[in-house]
């Protein structure tokens, strides 16, 4: 009797270790993974990458629209690399802009950390960022029925937002903070990779519970009469057209850029 009754006791003082043990190693390698887990790709639109307890994702599903094969054109993808992603655009040779088109891709970043992070922002200096425009220098003197008018036509405007509220860029004129909405390719790009300096310290809660940037263009129908004619000009340069609508007009009828993100670990600071 006595000698089942030990027998039962070393039982239990096995299974007891045994649950020990497994409590210490979940709590451990939960850590770690929570901590250090890898990139995966969801798709060519698609990427997230997870690194010191935040996770990011973007997508350009809807960025040009859904009338078009991404494989095939190569109209917009992501790629994701270690902690970082990175975003190519590009609508050369493809019909996916055009007046009353519209479209956004999204950043979302989730989590905190125990250590100091950093947004990071890199443009691909590969790419030439470029947007669509139609640009004509004056010319003649003005009252003269020669004069032809400058014209400095950006028909697409562009906005970024951090949730629901606009951000803002340092415009390089004159140092003062812009609103980064209904503005330009550039001035949203600008607002979003100086978001990007901001540093997280640890235990930060600004992205706990999932901040999303979202950039976003409209080409607007119509706007003016004005407006009507050059985008008339913009669609013959588009169609690879001549004749005297162009004189004197330089056209770019493309949007293309290209920058990477990601989340950095930086020196905790003294």
């Amino acid at each position: 009797m006595e000698e089942k009754k030990t027998r039962g006791n070393k039982k239990i003082l096995v299974v007891l270790a045994m649950l020990f043990l497994l409590v210490a190693i979940f709590a451990i390698g939960g850590y770690t993974f929570a901590k250090y887990i890898s990139s995966q790709s969801t798709g060519t639109q698609q990427a997230t990458v997870a690194k010191w307890g935040y996770v990011v994702t973007v997508d350009t599903t809807n960025l040009f629209g859904d009338k078009y094969e991404a494989d095939t054109n190569n109209v917009s993808t992501v790629t994701a690399t270690g902690t970082t992603l990175s975003i190519a655009a590009k609508t050369a040779g493809n019909k996916v802009v055009a007046p009353s088109g519209k479209g956004s891709m999204t950043i979302t970043i989730t989590g905190m950390a125990e250590v100091a992070a950093q947004l990071t922002y890199t443009a691909d200096s590969s790419v030439t960022t470029s947007d669509i425009k139609l640009t004509r220098a004056e010319s003649g003197t003005v009252g003269d029925d020669a004069y032809v008018a400058p014209v400095d036509y950006r028909p697409v405007k562009w906005s970024i937002t951090k949730g629901t509220d606009a951000i803002q860029y340092t415009d390089a004129a004159d140092s003062n903070k812009k609103d980064a909405t209904a503005t330009t390719l550039e001035n949203c790009l600008k607002a979003l990779s100086e978001q990007c300096g901001n540093v997280l310290e640890a235990n930060d809660e600004t992205y706990k519970d999932g901040v999303t940037f979202t950039l976003s263009w409209e080409w607007a129908f119509h706007t003016d009469d004005a407006s009507d004619k050059f985008d008339t000009i913009l669609g013959y340069a588009a169609e690879g057209k001549t004749g005297d609508i162009l004189e004197g007009c330089t056209a770019v009828t493309n949007i293309e850029f290209g920058f990477s993100i990601g989340i950095a670990q930086i020196a905790t600071r003294s």
